[in-house]
């Protein structure tokens, strides 16, 4: 379970970071890129190949991808570089976790997600230590009032939920099927985000290249 404990930090350090420089409907787009390297990881740690209807689909993703981050007039290297490392963390994070499911049968979802939680709290202690994040959730002016503890165990509760979701559909199915079928729900996330947070620049092959994303994704379902 140590792999699959340094994944999820990893995944959850970047995964702060990636949402830093680019607009949510071209983090929703750059996301597709996570496909391929699951697809990489999968063949190097457990010899998974795919067949070619499914790699066309995920071509025709990673097309719209591409189509909408040249045409991105917002462009952030950082940002995007961010987001490329996200899902790098992201891939190994899964194709581990399907990787010591089929080694260790005797696991199951939430087993799997308690030890992962245990083995991480001294690093993630230590780590928010360091950063300073302690003192400043202590600095915090409204740590105490009901409307944050409220959002702060919703997200608590949301966060359990989500990635227990993982666990187990990652388990029953695979990496690749976690990874495209978690995209579908971004066709709510890229409406919202356009809606709450309008780019300052849009253009037509921008939406076009994300609606192709979302067709290659609904492809594969």
């Amino acid at each position: 379970m140590l792999p699959v404990s340094v994944a999820f930090l990893f995944y959850l350090i970047l995964g702060m970071l990636a949402l830093r420089g680019v607009s949510i409907p071209m983090y929703a787009s750059l996301r597709r890129f996570t496909v391929v390297f699951v697809m990489s990881f999968d063949y190097l740690i457990s010899g998974i190949t795919h067949s070619t209807p499914v790699t066309l689909t995920v071509a025709l993703q990673i097309m719209g991808c591409v189509l909408a981050a040249v045409n991105d007039l917002e462009y952030n290297p950082s940002g995007y570089a961010y987001i490329f490392l996200y899902n790098a963390a992201t891939a190994i994070y899964l194709v581990i976790i399907k990787h010591v499911k089929t080694r260790n049968d005797f696991l199951n979802s939430f087993s799997m997600m308690y030890l992962n939680s245990v083995m991480l709290i001294p690093t993630l202690i230590v780590t928010s230590y360091v950063l300073g994040d302690i003192d400043r959730v202590r600095q915090f002016e409204h740590v105490y009032e009901m409307g944050f503890i409220v959002s702060f165990l919703a997200s608590a509760i949301l966060a359990f939920v989500l990635n227990y979701a993982i666990f187990w559909n990652t388990s029953a199915n695979s990496a690749l099927t976690q990874t495209v079928s978690g995209q579908i729900k971004d066709i709510g996330t890229v409406l919202l985000g356009y809606i709450a947070f309008p780019p300052d620049a849009l253009n037509f092959l921008n939406i076009c290249g994300v609606t192709l994303g979302f067709a290659g994704s609904l492809s594969y379902a």
